[in-house]
């Protein structure tokens, strides 16, 4: 599986808080307690195990609303948008986030699966996403 550049490899053998201070954990957390949904309407739930994925090719994280780089711990109050690449051909999108307690009380991680790379940006992600991440609609090029 192909991560961002900075964030450290999953190491399946540790629990997600022991995943090192990159999101790497956060990912995972958020990857393994979500269900997955077709992006068209009316689809129906999957569940996936990180198994599946292939690349994170845009990415962004922040705690505390501020952005994460390798300088600053990880920690909670944790927002997390990233357009995925499935091993099938497939694309998804997650939207995470969790509230100042971490994982397990107020948290969501919603990830919507689509057929093309533009129908993920479309119709998996809201504007807000797609900001987050510098695409755009149109064939989803990074915004200039």
């Amino acid at each position: 599986m192909k991560l961002p550049e900075k964030w450290e490899p999953i190491d399946p053998t540790a629990p997600y808080w022991e995943q090192g201070d990159s999101p790497t954990g956060d990912f995972r957390q958020a990857f393994e307690q979500a269900q997955f949904l077709n992006a068209n309407l009316g689809g129906q739930a999957e569940n996936f195990n990180l198994d599946v994925v292939e690349a994170i090719h845009e990415s962004h994280v922040s705690y505390h609303g501020e952005v994460w780089s390798p300088e600053h711990e990880t920690s909670t109050e944790m927002t997390m948008v990233l357009l995925i690449e499935l091993k099938d051909g497939r694309w998804a999108t997650l939207n995470a986030w969790n509230d100042y307690t971490g994982w397990g009380c107020q948290d969501d991680s919603p990830i919507r699966v689509s057929p093309t790379r533009d129908h993920a940006i479309q119709y998996g992600l809201d504007n807000e996403g797609r900001d987050l991440l510098g695409l755009k609609l149109d064939g989803g090029q990074r915004a200039a």
